[in-house]
């Protein structure tokens, strides 16, 4: 299925990540196999659905983003039908009042700022080597984290901070029930926010520079209006 493999680190101890897979095939009779190859290539784990343990593992951060890929082949009885990549950071995550926000089992400061789905003078295009550019500046900046300001990313951008090592939050909504403009989500909210949800959170969970997700920003029903605490905690619980 489209977005259909999902892979998540259960935890890493002692140098080995347990890595948890899913796959969601369409149709019937068909059964998925996995490898995941390490940075340098080697295929370090093997299997079906389930957990994966990778020994000797390199944890992914912002300091040293290093990305493994998982190959997940389809196969109808002996014949191979499909052949997905998905490239994986063994990271773990973890929030508490005593540390804060945990990576690796290691505290970190968010230092970042709010970037807009724009490039300048090129407008809303996006592109890998553009998009690296924007995340290159930023980490000379000294930025490890963005925001992605009002609405999903691009994947391209997802893509960069996977390689160079940056945390992101994601962003869905500019705006619910309440409109700021007179053809904004408004219109759309109640009858597809939770396709639109779905749609990004299938799309980027396997990124492992996405730590955080976010329902929205500069809502007007943070006031209170239009039911703007039911919907908040309705948001957050589809997420979860």
């Amino acid at each position: 299925a489209p977005w259909g493999v999902r892979v998540s680190t259960l935890d890493i101890e002692d140098g080995t990540a347990r890595l948890a897979v899913e796959t969601r095939l369409l149709g019937e009779g068909g059964r998925a196999w996995h490898e995941l190859r390490s940075p340098e290539g080697e295929v370090v784990a093997q299997g079906g659905d389930g957990e994966l343990l990778v020994k000797a593992c390199r944890p992914w951060s912002a300091e040293d983003p290093a990305l493994y890929t998982l190959v997940t082949s389809v196969f109808a009885g002996d014949r191979r039908t499909d052949t997905v990549y998905t490239r994986v950071g063994l990271r773990t995550l973890a929030v508490d009042a005593a540390h804060g926000l945990t990576v690796n089992g290691v505290s970190v400061k968010l230092r970042g700022g709010c970037v807009h789905h724009d490039n300048g003078p090129l407008g809303a295009v996006s592109a890998p080597e553009i998009e690296r550019r924007k995340v290159f500046k930023l980490k000379q900046a000294g930025f490890n984290a963005i925001r992605c300001a009002h609405n999903p990313p691009s994947t391209a951008l997802l893509d960069a901070c996977d390689e160079m090592g940056m945390y992101v939050m994601d962003e869905a909504f500019d705006a619910w029930r309440e409109g700021k403009r007179p053809y904004d989500e408004h219109l759309f909210f109640e009858s597809d926010w939770q396709s639109e949800l779905t749609n990004m959170i299938l799309r980027d969970r396997n990124h492992p520079s996405v730590i955080l997700w976010s329902t929205g920003n500069e809502i007007y029903e943070r006031s209170g209006a239009s039911d703007g605490a039911a919907w908040s905690h309705r948001l957050k619980d589809f997420v979860r």
